[in-house]
């Protein structure tokens, strides 16, 4: 990194002088634009099968030994994943074309413009990407989720590694659950070392608890962490890149006011524990404790009993769903 000030230098000063060797640079220049340009539109091709769904995450293939490189998440892409980059594709094909048809025969001064507008082309679509990739690369919208819900111990699966941006933009701590290795191992038996480290027993036991907790982990980890906890006992406050915030307590309806993007999720959680009616019943009426109903949040609800009847009863609900919210601390379904 502290020698690409000089390189730059060093180029800009060859560019200016101009010669053979400069114009053999922009002919292999042109090469190379054009062969990645190509490689872009293969791609496209290639990808036009897949539709995208939900987040990059779930077209990558994940290749955990390989981070410690620079280029190492590279290694996760897959012909599925480009379905979601098909515009940072399209424009990466288009500035390696600008650059190709730019630097073939041009003057060196013509032909240094075109590769500059290439690469500026190019780190237009290169952030359009990044974008894409936020979800799988970032915590951030987890930790959105958190801010946004109600106080609670926080605890992490694993390394603090993995869940960075949690501490950083929360501004929060945490417990580590099953922290104890890579290079926390060292420090983390010492006389005096913070006790932030929890293991499977210990978590057990802080989500029984009547407190609330929450536990920020991959999604591949579930089946693993109902195990130890029920399946029950794991509530989903927000789920993104393959990653999700768990907690041992439902979420209070007023809680959907300050979290619009995860409304589905948050919905669930006030049905989690309503008993529904018995298979081929009527289905006429379901109170769900509710405060100061937000409009947005009761349709939600609406959406999502619909939904919730028709499974109970096993067949479609016909009619329509109606919500009373009365003065009272409830609302009322009816059908």
């Amino acid at each position: 990194m502290p020698a690409y000030p000089a390189l730059a230098l060093l180029v800009g000063s060859a560019l200016a002088l101009d010669g053979q060797w400069i114009r053999r640079g922009t002919r292999l220049v042109s090469i190379v634009a054009g062969c990645t340009a190509i490689a872009c539109l293969v791609l496209l091709i290639l990808s036009r099968g897949f539709s995208p769904s939900g987040d990059i995450s779930s077209a990558l293939m994940r290749h955990p030994t390989a981070y410690k490189l620079s280029l190492g998440h590279m290694e996760d892409l897959t012909v599925a994943s480009f379905a979601y980059l098909r515009l940072p594709l399209l424009l990466a094909a288009g500035a390696f074309a600008i650059g190709a048809c730019g630097t073939v025969k041009a003057g060196s001064q013509r032909a240094v413009l075109a590769a500059v507008l290439m690469m500026v082309v190019f780190l237009h679509a290169a952030r359009l990407a990044m974008v894409v990739f936020d979800p799988y690369l970032s915590s951030r919208p987890l930790a959105e989720a958190l801010k946004r819900s109600p106080p609670g111990t926080l605890v992490v699966d694993r390394h603090y590694y993995f869940y960075s941006s949690i501490f950083f933009y929360t501004g929060r701590s945490a417990l580590l659950l099953n922290g104890r290795f890579m290079n926390l191992e060292y420090g983390a038996f010492a006389p005096g070392a913070p006790d932030v480290f929890v293991d499977d027993a210990q978590f057990s036991r802080l989500w029984a608890q009547p407190q609330r907790a929450y536990l920020v982990a991959s999604a591949s980890r579930i089946p693993v962490l109902a195990g130890l906890v029920g399946k029950d006992r794991l509530i989903v406050v927000a789920s993104s890149g393959g990653k999700v915030v768990l907690t041992n307590q439902a979420l209070p309806a007023a809680g959907f006011a300050a979290a619009e993007p995860v409304w589905p999720e948050m919905a669930q959680m006030v049905l989690q524990g309503q008993e529904g009616p018995a298979k081929g019943a009527a289905c006429d009426k379901i109170s769900i404790p509710s405060t100061q109903p937000h409009l947005k949040i009761v349709r939600e609800l609406q959406s999502l009993l619909q939904g919730a009847c028709s499974h109970w009863r096993g067949e479609h609900l016909s009619g329509t769903i109606e919500l009373d919210v009365s003065q009272e601390d409830k609302c009322e379904l009816r059908s």
